[in-house]
């Protein structure tokens, strides 16, 4: 599977209600290296998901980011709703359609910290 395939996927919860899409793809080091060059691999972790996407397409759903006032305020508030779905919490993929094993209310917004 590639990363693109997963960007604007819709997410069900248990229940079938929709989470959000896929708006962004949070990765970490430490992989198996890569072939014979020695360079590690990236593994996926976590989906940001969310009902707005061009507050993560211009970057916003990382607090590092700044923009032009007043914009800033109001796309990071605007990412800051999406959800974190760990990847070890998907239980399968079907399509665009990504079927998770917990409920939209048990998952933690990017607000409150995303533990990555």
């Amino acid at each position: 599977m590639r990363a693109a395939d997963l960007i604007g996927s819709v997410v069900y919860d248990p229940d079938g209600a929709v989470v959000g899409h896929v708006r962004d793809l949070r990765l970490a080091a430490g992989g198996p290296p890569l072939g014979d060059s020695g360079e590690p691999a990236y593994r996926l972790v976590a989906l940001d998901c969310g009902k707005i996407g061009a507050a993560h397409h211009l970057g916003y759903a990382d607090a590092q980011m700044t923009g032009p006032w007043p914009l800033d305020g109001l796309l990071r508030a605007m990412a800051g709703h999406s959800l974190i779905v760990w990847w070890q919490d998907v239980v399968r993929i079907e399509g665009r359609r990504v079927h998770i094993r917990l409920r939209r209310g048990d998952l933690r917004s990017v607000r409150q910290g995303n533990g990555v």
